[in-house]
């Protein structure tokens, strides 16, 4: 499993939600993490048309819980050292969320890391890869 900027279901409730946030407050808070386009960024009426989209990326993120058993396969999450929404702290948490394997990635960057450096992403392909490396395993035909 590969999460990006994520805290671990199992880990705490975002203190001050975002998602409740009235309008105004909410898209600043939107905008200051970057990770907008300027195209959009500047288009009030498209920012009006994603919002509550946005609203519901946040709250499924600050809300989601879970008390099932850790899973099963290597874990791999990665964040921005600069993400005030999501600190390295509680990425780190999804270690306690698997049996397997698991690592931490932390990049230089705030939420939107890989928008601030690009040249990150093949790092980060080569993760997933080993990530799924890990888990995966040949499958033999049987034959009888």
């Amino acid at each position: 499993m590969f999460a990006s900027g994520s805290r671990a279901p199992n880990g705490p409730k975002v203190s001050s939600p975002t998602h409740s946030l009235p309008s105004s407050e909410f898209m600043n808070t939107i905008l200051e993490m970057g990770g907008i386009p300027d195209e959009v960024r500047e288009s009030q009426e498209m920012l009006h048309l994603l919002e509550p989209t946005f609203r519901a990326d946040f709250k499924i993120a600050e809300q989601y819980t879970s008390t099932a058993i850790p899973l099963d396969c290597p874990i791999t999450a990665i964040c921005g050292d600069e993400d005030y929404k999501v600190p390295e702290g509680l990425v780190k948490k999804w270690g306690s969320f698997t049996t397997s394997s698991w690592c931490v990635r932390c990049f230089s960057g705030g939420h939107f890391f890989i928008n601030q450096n690009p040249h990150v992403i093949p790092e980060i392909s080569r993760l997933i890869v080993r990530c799924f490396a890990l888990f995966t395993k040949p499958k033999m035909d049987m034959v009888s």
